[in-house]
C-alpha cells in the first residue's frame, strides 16, 4: 500500500480519520456522562483534545500502513528557532484582529458596552479565560496539523506547491461550514474568507515547513476575535475582557452571534488580500536579499 498514488493515501487517510473520529466520540460520551460533567467549556476543551489525539493517531497509523507523511514531517520539530516562530505567529494574529477592531470601532459597527471585570467576579474570570486559552490551543494545533501539516504536504506530492495550498485551503473553509449559525450568501463569505485566510496561514507554514507561525497566527486569531475583543459581539456573562455588541451590516462586520467575525465579511475579504500581498512582497524581498 505503500506504492500507492498520494491521491489514494489521502482518501485512506480520512476515511481513517472518520473511523477513529466515530470511536473517538463514543469513547468521549461514555467518559462525559459517567463523570456527569456540567460544565460547556470544560466539555469543549476534553473535545477538542480528544479531537487533536484523533488526528495525531490518524497520521501515525496512516504514515505506517500506507508511507504517508509522519508526525515529524508535519512540522511540529522543536529547534532554536520554534518560539521565535511562534511570537512572529501571535504578533500577526493579534495585529489581524486589532485592524479589524480599528476598523469596526471607526465606522460604528461596534459598540463597547464595558468591561468583563465591571460585571464578573475575577475567579469566573480568571477560570474562562484560562479555559478559552486551552480551547483555542487545541483548536489551532489540531486544525494546522491537519490542514497544513498533512493535507498540504500530501498534495503537494501530486501537485504544485500552488495548488496544494490552494487545494487545502479550499478544504479548510468548506469544513468551516459545517459550523452553526450561517445559511445563504452568508456560505459564500465564509467559503471565501477562509480560503484566504487558510492561504495567509500556508504561506507562513511553507516559509520555513514549520508549524509553529501558523499555530501562532491561528490561536491569536481564535483567541482575539471571541474572548478578548469581542469581534462578533459578546455578553458580560462571557466576556474575560471586553463586552461589546455590533450593530453594523452583516456584508461589514460578518455574522454576529455566531463564530464568524469581521474577517467573514467584505471588510475581512478586503484586509486579508491586503495582508497577503504584504506578506508576498516582504518574502519577495527576504528572498532577493538573500541572494
Amino acid at each position: 500500500m505503500k506504492n500507492l498514488h498520494p491521491a489514494f493515501k489521502i482518501v485512506l487517510f480520512l476515511i481513517l480519520f472518520l473511523l477513529i473520529l466515530f470511536i473517538g466520540i463514543f469513547i468521549t460520551g461514555i467518559v462525559f456522562k459517567t463523570l456527569q460533567l456540567q460544565d460547556l467549556q470544560i466539555k469543549e476543551l476534553l473535545s477538542e483534545l480528544a479531537l487533536l489525539l484523533v488526528v495525531v493517531t490518524a497520521i501515525a497509523v496512516s504514515n505506517r500502513v500506507l508511507g504517508s507523511i509522519g508526525l515529524q514531517e508535519c512540522g511540529l520539530k522543536v529547534n532554536k528557532n520554534s518560539g521565535r516562530e511562534l511570537l512572529t505567529g501571535l504578533m500577526v494574529g493579534t495585529s489581524i484582529m486589532f485592524t479589524f477592531l480599528i476598523i469596526v470601532l471607526t465606522c460604528g459597527w461596534m459598540e463597547i458596552k464595558g468591561f468583563a471585570w465591571n460585571e464578573r467576579d475575577w475567579v469566573s474570570i480568571l477560570k474562562d479565560f484560562s479555559l478559552a486559552v486551552g480551547y483555542m490551543a487545541a483548536v489551532a494545533v489540531t486544525e494546522e496539523l491537519f490542514f497544513r501539516g498533512y493535507l498540504l504536504q500530501m498534495f503537494e506530492k501530486f501537485l504544485n506547491l500552488k495548488m496544494a495550498v490552494i487545494v487545502s485551503s479550499v478544504i479548510f473553509a468548506l469544513v468551516h461550514l459545517l459550523n452553526p449559525g450561517i445559511a445563504g450568501t452568508d456560505l459564500i463569505f465564509v467559503v471565501i474568507s477562509h480560503t484566504l485566510a487558510a492561504i495567509l496561514i500556508a504561506m507562513s507554514f511553507v516559509t520555513n515547513r514549520s508549524l509553529w507561525a501558523p499555530v501562532g497566527i491561528h490561536f491569536a486569531w481564535n483567541l482575539m476575535e471571541y474572548y478578548l475583543l469581542g469581534l462578533t459581539g459578546i455578553n458580560a456573562n462571557e466576556a474575560v475582557f471586553l463586552v461589546t455588541k455590533i450593530t453594523g451590516p452583516k456584508l461589514w462586520v460578518g455574522i454576529p452571534g455566531t463564530t464568524f467575525g469581521p474577517e467573514t465579511s467584505i471588510t475581512g475579504i478586503i484586509v486579508l488580500i491586503g495582508v497577503i500581498v504584504v506578506f508576498l512582497r516582504i518574502n519577495k524581498l527576504k528572498v532577493n536579499q538573500d541572494r
